[in-house]
């Protein structure tokens, strides 16, 4: 197999995986409203908001372990510079999909 063609199936997947995140993410925060009993309608920010950092918190230490795991030799190469530059864009990242999840909540 070409390097093109895995390139071109890999963002491919990346695409699949990305898109179908919105609907899994939906149904975590009906799970999680079924769960702990709240419905959307009395559903409050601050609940919203712990569930949305809990589901991203998880989603994020997935992909550090799996990238640690994938690349471990890269670890090695990266400097505080680019450290604290990632630190910045990941924080900025984090918030914005915590605004997602919140924004993806049902309403009453």
């Amino acid at each position: 197999m070409s390097r093109r063609t895995q390139a071109i199936l890999f963002l491919v997947l990346v695409t699949a995986v990305w898109g179908t995140s919105f609907p899994i993410t939906k149904c975590l925060t009906l799970q999680i409203d079924e769960c702990f009993q709240q419905p959307a309608a009395t559903s409050s920010l601050g609940f919203r908001a712990q569930a949305a950092v809990w589901m991203i918190s998880l989603r994020f230490t997935v992909a550090l372990v799996l990238f640690l795991v994938c690349f471990p030799k890269s670890i090695k190469r990266i400097g505080r510079q680019q450290i604290a530059v990632g630190a910045m864009i990941g924080i900025a990242f984090y918030a914005g999909l915590v605004l997602q999840v919140i924004g993806l909540a049902p309403v009453s």
